[in-house]
């Protein structure tokens, strides 16, 4: 995070060095933490002028970060893209049919429930469900026939899969001798 922070703060000041001593006054982790006689002698040396050094001799701590935050949120603002992460993996079989039939259920279902357990109901329920439970299993059957079609061209999609499928337990189970005691220890 540090060297991203002073990429990120280089490119909206451009003073790379700057940026160095302001994310180790604020007490940033990095390859090197420096004092405040360092910061501000780095700061002379790229002639800033006394007004920011003055700043930083007068400031407050709390007002000192505050200013920091400021200049930090603007540069990661301008600076850093916004990129969405996906909150669930979905298995690659689910189309948009098998999610149609999958809320179809559910709405059924729904109206089962609401319509205080009518059999009728129940029997549209039965057909929704028997209908998505069927699509589910032939959309996973044509997704395996598929990577085991391609499994010669391209075996990393097989492998993969197999792995995603594998339970691998990692603790040893209780070791049970013939007359019922549980082992603790190597014997």
């Amino acid at each position: 995070m540090y060297i991203k922070s002073v990429n990120i703060l280089h490119k909206l000041t451009g003073n790379k060095c700057l940026m160095r001593a302001l994310l180790a006054f604020f007490g940033c982790p990095g390859p090197r933490l420096c004092p405040i006689e360092i910061c501000l002698f780095i700061y002379s040396k790229n002639n800033l002028g006394e007004a920011l050094a003055e700043d930083l001799k007068t400031l407050s701590v709390q007002s000192s970060f505050d200013k920091f935050i400021q200049v930090y949120s603007e540069a990661c603002a301008r600076f850093v893209p916004v990129k969405r992460t996906k909150r669930d993996k979905k298995p690659p079989w689910l189309k948009p049919d098998v999610k149609k039939a999958i809320r179809s259920k559910i709405a059924s279902w729904d109206v089962y429930i609401n319509s205080g357990k009518d059999e009728s109901a129940y029997r549209e329920y039965k057909k929704a469900r028997n209908f998505a439970k069927n699509l589910i299993n032939k959309k996973i059957y044509e997704f395996e026939a598929q990577i085991a079609s391609e499994a010669k061209s391209n075996p990393k999609i097989l492998f993969s899969y197999v792995k995603s499928k594998q339970v691998v337990k990692d603790q040893i189970r209780l070791i049970l001798t013939k007359d019922g005691t549980a082992l603790t220890d190597m014997q």
